[in-house]
């Protein structure tokens, strides 16, 4: 299982797709999608789990690996 609380920023994170992101930081005020990542092309969010808000992005995927720096 997934917990972005265990992330630091420039933590490695693979999504379903393959794709690389990096950890960013946490946002206390944010509730829902509390943990900032960086993809090649823009910022996301995700929640605890390493999920996404489907906003429609083809771009955006949920986090399934932790690579910690």
């Amino acid at each position: 299982m997934i917990d972005l609380r265990n992330c630091k920023p420039g933590d490695k994170l693979i999504s379903r797709g393959g794709k690389e992101l990096t950890y960013v930081n946490f946002i206390e005020e944010e509730p829902i999608y509390p943990h900032m990542v960086r993809g090649r092309e823009r910022l996301g969010s995700r929640c605890h789990d390493g999920k996404f808000w489907a906003d429609g992005s083809e771009t955006d995927e949920d986090v399934v690996q932790i690579v910690s720096q």
